[in-house]
């Protein structure tokens, strides 16, 4: 065995965690990438939909983190887990992606509603498979107004179910700050759904 298998920490996430995933020849020749995307692609979009609010967006972001991790696998060291890695790079892309995206579709909707009154755009249809049509609209809608930080807090944490120590190696903020944003999170979602449903309790 060589040195740097034996020094490579072992994992029970996915076989890409092997040192050849950095590797980007490796990774083409022996299928690691499709491998990687297979694994995570359902969780990326689903973070993407719940960062961005829209469906079609989600998907076309989604493109673009594939991309960067395939130009960027060879930067992937070992101090961390593959996943957190990937959702750092993720986030960090949704978030820049999120600020185009507004700022396009500001101008946008400037430029069509010169002369109108009514509403160009609607909000994408609800993800929540769990709760009726409505209440999950409502979710979507209520965490889509949360502060940006908050929100990514809120997403990694309760829909995406990283640990505080993952969340705040994705972030870059420590555990404490984790923690503190996850509660003001919850109790401004709390609050924002209240008067919908009085009975809906934030666990």
């Amino acid at each position: 065995m060589r040195r740097d298998e034996r020094d490579a920490e072992p994992s029970t996430e996915v076989p890409i965690e092997r040192r050849q995933a950095v590797d980007r020849s490796t990774a083409d020749a022996h299928g690691e990438f499709e491998a990687i995307v297979r694994t995570y692609e359902r969780r990326v979009y689903n973070l993407a939909c719940q960062v961005l609010g829209d469906r079609e967006e989600a998907r076309d972001a989604v493109q673009e983190i594939f991309l960067r991790v395939h130009q960027h696998l060879e930067s992937f060291r070992f101090e961390a887990k593959f996943s957190t890695w990937l959702y750092r790079l993720a986030m960090n892309h949704l978030l820049n992606y999120r600020r185009r995206w507004w700022r396009m579709r500001f101008e946008r909707l400037k430029e069509q509603t010169v002369g109108r009154r009514e509403p160009v755009f609607t909000g994408p249809e609800p993800e929540q498979h769990l709760l009726d049509q409505e209440e999950a609209e409502a979710v979507r809608r209520a965490i889509a107004k949360l502060p940006v930080k908050l929100r990514a807090t809120l997403v990694l944490k309760d829909l995406q179910g990283l640990s505080y120590a993952d969340i705040s190696d994705v972030l870059g903020v420590t555990e404490g700050t984790v923690a503190s944003r996850l509660n003001a999170a919850r109790s401004q979602l709390a609050r924002r759904l209240r008067h919908l449903r009085p009975s809906h309790e934030m666990k």
